[in-house]
This record gives C-alpha cells, sequence and structure tokens, in this order.
C-alpha cells in the first residue's frame, strides 16, 4: 500500500523524488476514473462504466474483472495499451485533503529521496519546474474529475444510470462468472428521452459520455482476451517459444492475438 507523504518547505527544501518507472502500482487496480476529455483517446483500448460511491457515481476504465489484478500491465509492469489514463500518469504524486478539506501535494514515500535528478524546490522555496508541472498538471485531473461527476449526475437524474450484471467468460470453454458493483446506461431510456432531456445532456457533456460508454462495450472481450493470455503466459515454461506475440519493439500487441 501506497504511503503518502504531504509536501512543506520546511521538511522538504533539500529532497528530491524518483520519477516512476512503470506502472507497477497499478497491479491490483481494477478501475480507474477517466475525464471527459479524453473519451477519444479511451474508446480504442477500453471498456467504460460507472461505480458508485458516497459522493455518487463516477465513470471509470475497467483494468480488470474481478481478479485482482491490472489486466493491462505486463510482468516487467510496461502499460499494455497506446493510450495511459491520466489519472494515472501523475504518480508518484496525488493531490491530499487536509483535514479542514484544503488541497495538499503529496509524494509516494517511496519515491521521496535525498539525491536524484529531480528536486522538489527551488533554494528559494519555489516548487521546482518538474514538481510545478506535475501540480499544474494534478489540478487538470481534478477538474477533469469534477467534470466526470456531474455529467454522471446529471445522467442519473435523467434515470439513465442502471445496475449492471456483468457475466464474463474467458474461453469457449471457461465457466462464466459474474462481476457485480458496476452500472450502465440504460440504452432504451436513452433513446425514449423527450427531446428537453436530451439537449440538457447534451450541453452538460453528459450524452457525449454516455455514447462513449455504450460504444465502449465491445471492448469486453478485449478484456476477456487479456485474461486467457495472461493464463496461457503463467503456464507457458520460460524455455518456449513466444515469437510473434510481441512487434518489433519487443511490447505485446494483442490486436493480432486469437483464442479460437
Amino acid at each position: 500500500m501506497t504511503t503518502w507523504i504531504a509536501l512543506s518547505k520546511t521538511d522538504h527544501l533539500e529532497k528530491f523524488w524518483k520519477p516512476r518507472e512503470g506502472f507497477a502500482f497499478t497491479s491490483e487496480m481494477q478501475v480507474v476514473p477517466i475525464s471527459i476529455s479524453e473519451l477519444g483517446k479511451l474508446l480504442p483500448h477500453y471498456c467504460i462504466a460507472f461505480v458508485k460511491d458516497e459522493d455518487g457515481y463516477q465513470a471509470v476504465v475497467l483494468l480488470g474483472l474481478g481478479e485482482e489484478k491490472n489486466v493491462y500491465l505486463n510482468s516487467e509492469n510496461k502499460w499494455l495499451a497506446n493510450y495511459v489514463p491520466a489519472n494515472l500518469r501523475a504518480y508518484p504524486f496525488i493531490l491530499g485533503n487536509t483535514d479542514d478539506k484544503q488541497k495538499v501535494l503529496c509524494i509516494s514515500q517511496s519515491h521521496l529521496c535525498e539525491e536524484s535528478k529531480y528536486r522538489l524546490f527551488e533554494s528559494n522555496g519555489d516548487l521546482a519546474k518538474e514538481t510545478a508541472d506535475m501540480l499544474k498538471f494534478l489540478h487538470q485531473n481534478e477538474l477533469d474529475n469534477q467534470a466526470n461527476r456531474n455529467a454522471c449526475e446529471a445522467l442519473a437524474e435523467a434515470g439513465l444510470i442502471s445496475a449492471w450484471s456483468l457475466t464474463v467468460k474467458t474461453s469457449d470453454t471457461a465457466e462464466s462468472f459474474e462481476i457485480q458493483g458496476l452500472f450502465r446506461v440504460d440504452e432504451q431510456k436513452l433513446n425514449k428521452l423527450d427531446p428537453l432531456d436530451f439537449a440538457r445532456l447534451r450541453e452538460s457533456g453528459a450524452l457525449l459520455l454516455a455514447y462513449a460508454h455504450l460504444f465502449s462495450l465491445s471492448q469486453i472481450d478485449q478484456i476477456s482476451q487479456r485474461i486467457e493470455y495472461a493464463r496461457r503466459v503463467s503456464s507457458v515454461q520460460k524455455s518456449e517459444d513466444l515469437e510473434g506475440l510481441f512487434n518489433d519493439g519487443g511490447s505485446l500487441n494483442l490486436d493480432n492475438l486469437r483464442f479460437d
């Protein structure tokens, strides 16, 4: 589990930070929140769904199907898609909350160090350029995450979000299993919206999210294939020839895999 440290000039003026190498911190993630601004980049690779917490609904992309394993991560902790969701790219930094609900820049304790290429602060106490860039990125993510929740709230108020019992199987012979805790847009209700409600959703950006979700549902098959691939690789001996599964750059090319 990641331990987060709130940055302060008093404690960290002379400290440095190490950038992430790969995405090992996501190894057990099943979902990650998304922003509406990145929908076009997400659609070729991910299935968009909805989850609910104490603050309401939130749009997410699925990184797995209940096995506590991120199937977009390979054994070297590299990402197996051409686009990584923005909410994962700020690591090892996050915006944390103080007791009085103020936002504060935090860093993963494992990335705080005594010497590195990257300083946290300049000698005058200002944030170093790289740290300031990360903070700017996080502030934009914060705005995007709120837009995500606002769009979901609009969909919920229109009565379009319903529970989704997702049944999945990873091969023709595998036993099916059911994923609980997800929600989806009710396409039939969406198609029957009166013109005024439809216009309100369009103006709020919620309509774009609803259609992106519906278009993304075909990516469930890709997740199933990723699970099947991971199971097969785990059973392959290291001496076995895996030529053809990887492209010239050494990364996995799932688009060419078949599981007939």
